[in-house]
């Protein structure tokens, strides 16, 4: 059941990044890494990366999109300040 809990909240980040467009608007794949239960077990915290098709080979550089937290009981989307590890505003598909 943990894993499946951690799919779900991987595929509603996901479904919201390409909403959101977050990684620029060109062909690959989002991936969700270091799933990891976070702030007393209430959410996930998943750093959020795009993998693009077009990136050249040998590339040195991050595909890193961003840490957020994904509150378990409704998989609502946060930002997530990694400096202090405290949850942020709400992120939807219309803010």
């Amino acid at each position: 059941m943990a894993n499946e809990s951690k799919e779900k909240a991987c595929k509603a980040l996901i479904s919201l990044a390409k909403a959101r467009h977050l990684a620029v608007k060109s062909p690959g794949e989002y991936r969700c890494e270091s799933v990891e239960d976070f702030v007393n077990r209430a959410y996930f915290v998943i750093g959020l990366k795009f993998w693009a098709v077009d990136v050249p080979k040998g590339f040195d550089g991050s595909n890193l999109v961003g840490w957020y937290a994904v509150r378990k009981s409704d998989d609502t989307v946060y930002e997530l300040n990694v400096a202090d590890w405290k949850t942020g505003s709400r992120i939807d598909v219309r803010n």
